[in-house]
């Protein structure tokens, strides 16, 4: 239910996202039995002394935590990253 919730916060509609989180929170009260596993997003610690690397996945200094980005490549300090939610490429200074 967790990745559900998440893309309900990506809908821009209001009444739209409204209704349709309520539908979920319904789904959700109806699953009732024992531990439960869901997918959810993973949490995320931001690790500010860790060197930036290819294949790592990063978040902006100045940016959410949560709002994470996949490194690409690397060439003269600039890090040439792939935001993981709508797969837009940024460039930024390692």
């Amino acid at each position: 239910m967790a990745i559900l919730d998440e893309l309900v916060t990506q809908i821009d509609n209001p009444d739209l996202r409204a209704r349709i989180a309520a539908e979920v929170e319904k789904l959700a009260k109806q699953k009732k039995f024992g531990l439960v596993f869901e997918e959810h997003l993973p949490e995320c610690t931001p690790l500010y002394e860790i060197p930036v690397k290819v294949g790592a996945t990063v978040a902006l200094k100045a940016g959410q935590v949560n709002d994470v980005y996949a490194v690409l490549k690397i060439e003269n300090s600039v890090a040439s990253c792939l935001r993981k939610v709508d797969k837009t490429k940024h460039d930024t200074s390692t």
